[in-house]
């Protein structure tokens, strides 16, 4: 991000895969007075959340509860139209037949998003 910003960081930086690691590193990214939209949903933290960061860049987090209704429709038709990279949040793919594998793997907080294939 530095080297396409000039080292300044992204004005905006949006996190929708929902782990404590991924907030970090949309809040690293950012640059100053920027903004950071948190869709995942974030259960538990270990305690890495970079208060300081927030504080020292003055960024403004903000944690939408849910999506409005146009916004699925919107999504879609990103990811329809190439306009987003979807396949980078997909690191484990299991068949159908290994699914209790799947939702292991889905709980360990090893993966971004595990997909079960037919």
């Amino acid at each position: 991000m530095e080297s396409v910003t000039d080292g300044r960081g992204a004005d905006l930086v949006i996190e929708s895969v929902g782990t404590e690691s991924t907030v970090v590193h949309a809040i690293e990214l950012c640059g100053p007075a920027g903004d950071v939209i948190v869709y995942g949903t974030v259960t538990g933290t270990g305690g890495r959340m970079p208060y300081y960061q927030l504080y020292f860049k003055e960024l403004t987090l903000h944690s939408p509860r849910a999506a409005r209704p146009g916004d699925y429709d919107a999504a879609i038709r990103l990811a329809a139209e190439g306009r987003i990279r979807l396949a980078p949040l997909v690191t484990a793919r299991y068949p159908l037949q290994e699914a209790a594998a799947a939702f292991a793997a889905a709980r360990s907080g090893d993966h971004l998003k595990v997909l079960l294939t037919p």
